[in-house]
């Protein structure tokens, strides 16, 4: 009896060497044939198995469309906040910072101060 990797790597490599002979048969419907005749309602286990294989494939599938999408969102979002700021800066508009409110105020007191005196 083969292993299921065994019968996998000969399954690709029996094409390339048509005179390696083998007993396994890449045809898996003949196991679900013959095991619907001992088990009527087998069928029932390969239904549910092909349809919970299709979801979990599917949902990487669209995971990874989404997470892909959501990244070329994120750099496009970017790429336009960074053309604002330039645009912005372009036009002599400065970033309001607590550094910036500081200077300003030290300026004014200064002035304040000058025309007291």
């Amino acid at each position: 009896m083969l292993r299921s990797w065994e019968a996998a790597i000969l399954w690709v490599y029996t094409p390339t060497h048509p005179g390696l002979s083998t007993n396994f048969s890449p045809d898996n419907d003949d196991v679900m044939y013959e095991t619907m005749e001992v088990y009527p309602l087998s069928w029932v286990y390969y239904l549910t198995f092909i349809f919970f294989t299709a979801f979990a494939f599917l949902n990487m599938v669209i995971g990874i469309v989404v997470n892909v999408m959501e990244r070329e969102n994120e750099k496009a979002r970017a790429e336009k906040a960074a053309l604002l700021k330039a645009e912005k800066e372009a036009e002599g508009y400065r970033e309001v910072t607590l550094e910036l409110l500081m200077s300003e105020l030290q300026t004014i007191k200064a002035k304040i101060d000058h025309k007291e005196k």
